[in-house]
């Protein structure tokens, strides 16, 4: 059988069979390689790389035995993990001598790790492209199915291999049982919080059931300048003050000023005082005592504006480093970060970014905090807003378990006699039409945070919450 050009399309097909998949294999050396020589490469190798970038099965298997070394504290080193390949017999399987000699000699530097991460990241999502591909042509044959359905897996399947993310083991009812009953007993035993403290106590009694839970996606919403910065500072600086970790990942402000923020918060000195640096003697002490608190805190930004697969991958290097201490992760916010797919409508661009943060919080077993904003059409109608006024996609409450909107409600001056005499503030409503968790909240003036205009801080909250 000859095709129009002339070539038997037996030998082509033959050729097709024989053709090998995309890999790297001085690339995967590499980084295996570089995580024997840096323990703190290992780490980062650990959190952000998957196994399967691997196309080498051997590759594979070293991958897996200096995780499993590290999950479980063991150094990893040469000889240590020499050893530890013998004790299970697969010494021999992945090469034995001759090949650990060149997978200990063959790296020209580890701090490129990340470079030869990339290499090998770009085979696997090649190899998964080649995978998919022959999936999609299949569907394409496949009568039974139809186009927008075929169309839409495929774009599923793309979005997936963008996104490299790592699937969650599958947990049997009697572990996942025994999980959640021994949580309850630890509870009740004091052992354990029922859940990551707000600050806020209305929030953390009457509709939180004692915080946040791991996993969730909170959305906190509100029009410009109302105050989901100063709710995120709060939650992240109670994390803190709690012995916990938190990460804030701002598009929206540099990190000297979110300090600046939190100190006046931590301290209660005036924001403007902070910045002018005119402080009386009784400030200059609160400053002081309040920087040696936040010294301790394990408290990371991150500037500018990310993807959030990304920050994903930046707070697990963090936790990494912090021994699994993070518990909290706040986004401020969402519709400014990166989206992955700048060619989709901005609805979908949103949409994905506000599942990649589920992903990542339900990957990471901690809160994720989306910081969001509204549409300005409802300010023309000078009513509180409601979840159908969030900017962008609807998509945006769909992935959160839980939605607290923000609204101003009045505006007023601090009592006389105060340290912040004269400061006007605003009355902020909270409410939470959204909790999958626990109770909802349908007042408005129930909840309240006041919010001081040139920001006193402390974000004083009065007898309701």
């Amino acid at each position: 059988m000859t095709n129009v050009w002339g070539a038997d399309a037996n030998d082509e097909a033959q050729e097709e069979y024989q053709r090998v998949p995309p890999q790297a294999m001085e690339a995967e050396i590499c980084v295996l390689g570089s995580m024997l020589k840096s323990r703190e490469k290992l780490q980062d190798a650990i959190c952000d790389i998957n196994v399967d970038w691997f196309y080498r099965p051997a590759n594979q298997t070293l991958f897996n035995r200096m995780k499993h070394m590290a999950s479980i504290g063991v150094p990893v080193d040469a000889v240590t993990f020499r050893q530890a390949l013998v004790d299970a017999d697969e010494y021999e399987n992945i090469g034995g001598q001759e090949y650990f000699l060149e997978l200990i000699t063959g790296v020209p530097d580890a701090s490129s790790i990340a470079h030869y991460a990339d290499i090998i990241r770009n085979k696997a999502s090649k190899r998964a492209m080649i995978v998919a591909g022959a999936e999609m042509i299949d569907k394409g044959y496949d009568q039974s199915i139809r186009a927008e359905v075929a169309i839409g897996e495929a774009y599923t399947t793309l979005q997936e291999i963008m996104a490299q993310e790592v699937s969650d083991a599958d947990v049997g009812i009697t572990e996942a049982m025994d999980d959640a009953l021994g949580h309850a007993e630890r509870v009740v035993m004091g052992e354990e919080a029922p859940g990551l403290k707000t600050g806020y106590r209305y929030l953390d009694v009457n509709i939180l059931s004692g915080g946040f839970r791991e996993g969730e996606t909170i959305v906190i919403a509100a029009d410009t300048s109302v105050g989901k910065t100063v709710v995120g500072c709060d939650f992240a600086r109670k994390c803190c003050n709690t012995g916990f970790g938190a990460v804030i990942a701002s598009a929206e402000m540099p990190a000297r000023e979110l300090a600046n923020r939190l100190l006046s918060a931590e301290s209660g000195v005036t924001i403007n005082t902070i910045r002018s640096g005119k402080y009386t003697e009784r400030e200059m002490n609160a400053i002081h005592e309040a920087r040696k608190r936040m010294e301790t805190w394990d408290l990371h930004i991150l500037e500018g504006n990310r993807t959030i697969a990304d920050i994903a991958a930046s707070c697990k290097r963090i936790n990494a480093r912090w021994n699994g201490n993070l518990k909290e992760v706040v986004v401020d916010y969402l519709q400014i970060m990166i989206p992955e797919d700048m060619t989709v409508n901005r609805e979908l661009q949103v949409g994905t970014m506000a599942l990649r943060c589920k992903q990542a919080a339900n990957q990471m077993r901690i809160p994720w905090i989306m910081m969001a904003q509204f549409n300005r059409g409802h300010s023309a109608l000078k009513k509180p807003p409601q979840m159908s006024n969030l900017r962008d996609s609807g998509q945006i409450e769909q992935h959160a378990n839980i939605v607290i909107l923000l609204h101003p409600l009045n505006e007023r001056k601090m009592e006389p006699g105060t340290p912040e005499e004269g400061l006007g503030y605003y009355e902020i409503g909270m409410f939470v039409p959204k909790n999958r968790n626990g109770m909802t909240h349908s007042s408005w003036d129930n909840a309240i945070i006041r919010k001081v205009r040139r920001f006193c801080g402390r974000t004083e909250a009065g007898d309701r919450i």
